[in-house]
């Protein structure tokens, strides 16, 4: 919410100051890497709040091997949590195919002017990227507002202002685009996510089964439990209210992203993106990502997609070849590429 608070303040001051390029650059340079830092840490702010008092409530229950076990891994999950997040922001830009086009223009020419280094399979690479920009009209559409022609599943993007590659949705948590880019930076953030607030709810669970009406359990819990017949409590304290709280908001943001990972594991089966699933016209329109399901999985998370599971992956390799997949895994319907439904 603040980081979607702090995109809608600063979109309104360029649109009032005629969305002058001095403040572009200066909303880049100094707006976006603030807000990356801002909501990763509100978000994590309350995991370390739910963290420290889940393993509060288990002291004496659990094992002191156990219990150290478990902080360990989760100050590894917060830190996972933390820096794909942060990565999903800065790498929004390079879901634009604006950025894309200059960047490997950029590249073409400094492998077509690197002397004395014979580099015949680059050349190919570009002359194949090159002729991809070309119109073509099984493969590119042409944006009215970028006045580009772009690939067919590019969407264009009314409050980044730029044609997303793979747009899948506007994320109002992150303030940016989900595309091509950071889409998989954002699903290892929630998968981290789902595994604090598990273990956290779990803990949770255990102390108030045991501390506040163990005879309640199970079939009354949830009615006993709920947040305004709890305060009908005569020995309420601040610490079961604290307790009471932290449990039902982690209740609430694991049945949230734990259906988001499951929505975006049943979409990558499919292999169509959010904004195209939800709409019959597109669905109709394209028949999804070519391959298998591993092929997606390394498409949006890279080759060694497991690696990047457990280390954030700071500088991801694009070129050419990578650029021409976006084209095939882009086929329209009518196109003889496989694709799996």
């Amino acid at each position: 919410m603040l980081c979607f608070i702090i995109n809608l303040v600063t979109r309104c001051i360029t649109r009032l100051m005629g969305g002058q390029r001095k403040f572009d650059k200066l909303y880049h340079r100094l707006v976006v890497p603030c807000r990356a830092v801002i909501g990763p840490f509100a978000l994590g702010i309350f995991n370390i709040f739910a963290w420290i008092y889940s393993f509060k409530a288990v002291d004496g229950v659990l094992s002191a091997f156990t219990i150290d076990v478990l902080r360990v891994l989760g100050v590894f999950a917060l830190l996972e949590v933390w820096v794909n997040y942060a990565l999903c922001i800065y790498y929004a830009k390079q879901s634009s195919f604006t950025w894309w086009k200059e960047q490997m223009e950029i590249k073409r020419t400094n492998d077509f002017h690197d002397a004395g280094i014979a580099q015949p399979e680059k050349a190919e690479q570009q002359r194949r990227f090159m002729g991809n920009i070309a119109p073509n009209p099984e493969l590119v559409k042409y944006c009215c507002t970028c006045k580009v022609d772009v690939p067919l599943r590019c969407s264009h993007c009314s409050i980044c202002e730029t044609c997303v590659m793979r747009s899948d949705h506007h994320c109002l948590v992150t303030g940016v685009c989900l595309g091509a880019s950071n889409n998989g930076y954002f699903l290892i953030s929630v998968f981290y996510l789902m595994c604090i607030l598990t273990v956290s709810i779990y803990l949770q669970f255990l102390y108030l089964r045991e501390n506040f009406r163990p005879e309640l359990f199970p079939v009354l819990i949830m009615i006993k439990w709920l947040p305004v017949l709890m305060f009908q409590e005569n020995d309420l304290t601040l610490d079961m209210v604290v307790r009471y709280f932290v449990f039902y908001m982690s209740a609430t943001l694991y049945i949230t992203s734990i259906s988001y990972f499951a929505f975006n594991v049943y979409l990558f089966r499919r292999g169509y993106a959010m904004r195209e699933l939800l709409s019959r016209k597109l669905a109709s329109r394209y028949r999804g990502d070519k391959g298998s399901f591993w092929d997606r999985v390394r498409f949006m998370f890279g080759p060694n997609w497991f690696y990047h599971l457990l280390v954030p992956q700071f500088k991801r390799r694009y070129d050419a070849a990578y650029f021409d997949d976006i084209y095939k895994t882009f086929a329209p319907a009518s196109h003889n590429y496989s694709c799996t439904i």
